[in-house]
C-alpha cells in the first residue's frame, strides 16, 4: 500500500528521498541493536511485526505486554509540501517547493503537521491549512503571490490561529478547510 507524505528511512536499502510511502515508520530498537518498519496506525502509534521486540526473533516471538526495554525510536512524518509551478515558460523553471520553515511559513517541519491539506487562492493569496501544527489546533497563513512563484523575494505572510486575533482559542481542526 502506497501513500503519500514525507520520507522515511528503509530498515535495508537506500532512504526514500520522495513522498511515496506516507504512512511508514522507520523504528530503531536500541543503540541500532535492530532496525524495523512498521506503519502508522495514529500519529503516535506505529504497528510493526513482534520480532522486531523480540529477545532472540530466531527463537521464539514472545514479547512482555508494555513498554520495550531497550530505547526505541519510530520516526515517521506527514509534515506536508505544496509544490507550486508555473504553466507559462519551460517546464520546472518556475516550480518553488513551500514548507514548514520556508516561504515565511513560521517554525520547524514536525511529524503529521500536513502543510497543504487545504489551499485557497485569492489571486493575490495562497490560503494554506496545516490542522495538525504548529499550535494544538492548527493554523491557516495567508502566502502573498511572492512567496508562492520561483524567484521572487518572501514578503510578510498572515497567519491566522485560535486565540489570536479575536479568534476562538479552542475547537477542532483549524486550517483543515480554507475557502
Amino acid at each position: 500500500m502506497a501513500l503519500c507524505a514525507t520520507p522515511a528511512a528503509a530498515v535495508a536499502g537506500t532512504t526514500v528521498t520522495d513522498t511515496t510511502f506516507a504512512h511508514t515508520a522507520q523504528i530503531v530498537v536500541g543503540d541500532h541493536d535492530r532496525g524495523c518498519s512498521g506503519v502508522l496506525v495514529e500519529p503516535e502509534w506505529p504497528l510493526t511485526a513482534a520480532s522486531c521486540f523480540a529477545g532472540n526473533p530466531a527463537v521464539s516471538l514472545s514479547v512482555s505486554a508494555g513498554r520495550p526495554r531497550p530505547k526505541t525510536t519510530a520516526t515517521a512524518a506527514k509534515v506536508g509540501a505544496i509544490a507550486t509551478f508555473s504553466l507559462i515558460g519551460s517546464p520546472s523553471a518556475n516550480d518553488r517547493w513551500i514548507e514548514v520553515g520556508s516561504s515565511g511559513i513560521p517554525g520547524r517541519p514536525a511529524a503529521d503537521q500536513q502543510l497543504g491539506a487545504s489551499l485557497h487562492f485569492t489571486g493575490t493569496r495562497l490560503y494554506v491549512g496545516m490542522p495538525y501544527g504548529p499550535s494544538a489546533y492548527g493554523a491557516l497563513d495567508a502566502l502573498p503571490l511572492p512567496n508562492v512563484t520561483a524567484g521572487a523575494t518572501n514578503a510578510a505572510i498572515t497567519t491566522y490561529q485560535p486565540g489570536q486575533g479575536g479568534l476562538p482559542a479552542a475547537g477542532a481542526r483549524f486550517g483543515y478547510a480554507a475557502r
